[in-house]
């Protein structure tokens, strides 16, 4: 069974990082905590 697992987040049409991928990324990580 896999215990990793690796997003990257960026938005193409910003050309990069945006708050909106830091916001997913923390939903996912609430998600992930919540298992």
């Amino acid at each position: 069974r896999w215990r990793t697992l690796t997003f990257t987040l960026s938005t193409h049409s910003a050309g990069g990082l945006t708050q909106k991928d830091v916001d997913l990324a923390r939903r996912i990580d609430a998600l992930i905590a919540s298992c």
